[in-house]
């Protein structure tokens, strides 16, 4: 939603390319949201294409042609270094995450996961990219805190909350939301059925498959 207004307000305010854009303390003003809000409805522009961020100097309508018609790989090529590091220690973490989730998940965490992959699929369906990221989030946040384990519930958190490139950019790839559905529901079968192995596996297909789409994307 913040990011729909984002660009509203710039397509109002008639920005040419190249122009600087309101800063993040200017948008969160006003649309009386978070800065972490407005900083991932800005990544979310990013990735699409409409601006580009410049470090210490602010937010600008893209300039080149090319990259409004390839907004997609050129962000990953901007960012790879930091897009790989994530998935890099999400692999290290989420496959294990997954696997203790399976072995301690309550009934009621189920239903939860349940919910996101319903939410997610109806995301799907209605071509909402933005409420797809917030339930892909959601869904690998809640396998966390199913673990029992509250430093792994926090860093979950803390990756859905401040490191999102990596949930924004691989579901912008072409497929990938379908994708998901489909490996989402593998995880959450296993979980469901107390088989950590599947579920260690499942969750490690879902990740390295969404890292490579995004590598050949490249």
């Amino acid at each position: 939603m913040v990011a729909d207004e984002i660009r509203s307000m710039i397509k109002e305010s008639g920005f040419q390319p190249g122009d600087k854009v309101f800063s993040e303390n200017e948008l969160t003003r006003k649309l009386g949201v978070s800065r972490s809000s407005v900083r991932e409805a800005i990544r979310i522009l990013e990735v699409t294409g409409l601006v580009t961020v410049q470090q210490g100097k602010g937010v600008f309508i893209r300039e080149s042609q090319e990259q409004q018609f390839q907004p997609l790989a050129t962000w990953i090529q901007e960012h790879a270094d930091s897009l790989f590091e994530q998935f890099e220690v999400r692999l290290l973490i989420e496959p294990g995450c997954a696997a203790r989730a399976a072995g301690s998940a309550k009934p009621e965490e189920l239903a939860l996961m349940r919910d996101s992959l319903t939410l997610f699929g109806a995301a799907v369906e209605a071509g909402s990219v933005q409420a797809a990221i917030i339930q892909d989030e959601n869904f690998h946040t809640l396998i966390a805190r199913a673990t029992r384990n509250r430093t792994l519930h926090i860093l979950m958190k803390t990756f859905s909350r401040n490191l999102t490139e990596a949930w924004i950019t691989s579901l912008h790839v072409p497929g990938r939301l379908e994708k998901t559905v489909v490996e989402h529901r593998a995880i959450l079968t296993a979980i469901e059925n107390g088989d950590g192995d599947a579920a260690r596996n499942a969750m490690t297909v879902h990740l390295e498959t969404a890292q490579n789409e995004i590598k050949a994307i490249m």
